[in-house]
């Protein structure tokens, strides 16, 4: 009877401990911060002038694009304060052009594009598909009526027609990345491919240009577009003169006159700067309707707009704006778009957005 009492109040005060360690909070570690009135405050906005204007220099173009970025970011984390989730991009205008030069000289042996007689487009041959007269769109097959060129996998392919009815296989040549498109030009052909910063080389000395420095492991841009300038003077032995990698995404080109206009689209990744919650782990054990959690995420949200205002002061124009990269004999070098004062930049007024369309 009296083991029975025992078990009985040893089995009360377990549930009495059990039920005072309930009511005890893990400690929360909140960000000491003070929110200022107007710290979540959202413009209305809306789209009134599609006009695109031009910025007077740099600095008031790096101004702009920091301020759009940080607007981007704020918003996505008011959102996340919210529990409401946005995905959005920044978008501006760039101009550049490539001369199709640069290319060497191959050998002089091997299948050359006869002089004589002359074959004529659309008389004794068929070409591609051009819709206007003097410019080139960019095509996976290309002719000259002596040889045919077509982009098969991650190879460019020759065939010759030394005699209507008659082929020869000429050579091919492998093309880095994914081959999307060529332009032709007499002796030189642009292959246009997709190159992704993991397939690069680990020592190549481009690979260490698209990587962020200061322990970030990432890449400024998810891809490149390639220009590889081929002469093809010997189509037995394509050689390369020049190879350029835009930062983005290929959208379109056309040649006129030897010099190849491109289309692409890219948006740049910033460390360091956020569009989430880290929220505290203590967090995550308070109820759903309890109102410190959403003092927490205020605070948290608004902690972390400060923070990427700090990164973005701490960034420079020429890491926030994409790159080309020109790779001759072996040599790379860095070209910086804002050259020239940023002249060439364009903005719509309404805009807040932070992708790049380069032409």
């Amino acid at each position: 009877m009296i083991s029975n009492k025992v078990v009985a109040i040893m089995a009360l005060a377990m549930m009495l401990v059990s039920g005072c360690t309930g009511v005890i909070d893990e400690p929360i570690d909140t960000p000491d911060v003070t929110l200022p009135s107007d710290w979540s405050t959202v413009v209305s906005r809306t789209v009134n002038n599609p006009q695109l204007s031009g910025f007077a220099d740099c600095q008031t173009l790096e101004e702009s694009l920091k301020q759009s970025i940080a607007e981007e970011y704020r918003t996505q984390i008011l959102q996340a304060a919210e529990e409401v989730y946005y995905y959005g991009g920044f978008w501006m205008d760039d101009t550049a052009e490539m001369a199709m030069d640069g290319a060497t000289a191959g050998a002089s042996n091997g299948q050359t594009r006869s002089a004589s007689p002359p074959r004529e487009e659309g008389k004794d041959f068929s070409g591609t598909n051009n819709q206007e007269e003097g410019v080139d769109e960019a095509d996976f097959v290309k002719t000259d009526g002596y040889f045919i060129y077509f982009l098969n996998g991650n190879r460019l392919e020759i065939l010759g027609v030394p005699d209507f009815g008659t082929i020869t296989y000429e050579s091919n040549f492998t093309i880095e990345g994914t081959p999307q498109a060529m332009m032709l030009d007499g002796d030189r052909l642009v292959v246009i491919s997709t190159v992704s910063p993991w397939s690069v080389p680990a020592d190549s000395p481009l690979r260490a240009e698209l990587g962020w420095t200061d322990g970030y492991q990432g890449w400024r841009t998810e891809g490149l577009t390639k220009f590889t300038v081929l002469d093809i003077t010997n189509r037995s032995d394509p050689v390369i003169g020049k190879e350029l990698f835009l930062e983005g995404y290929y959208m379109t080109a056309r040649e006129v006159n030897a010099t190849v206009r491109t289309v692409t689209h890219t948006w740049l990744n910033i460390p360091g700067v956020q569009s989430w919650l880290n929220l505290p782990s203590g967090y995550w054990n308070l109820d759903y309707d309890d109102p410190r959690r959403v003092d927490i995420r205020h605070k948290v949200a608004y902690q972390t707009i400060m923070e990427n205002q700090e990164v973005l002061d701490s960034l420079t124009l020429e890491e926030i704006l994409p790159r080309v990269y020109e790779r001759q004999d072996g040599v790379l070098t860095v070209h910086q778009m804002s050259d020239g004062e940023c002249a060439d930049f364009v903005a719509p007024s309404d805009g807040f957005n932070r992708g790049f369309t380069s032409i």
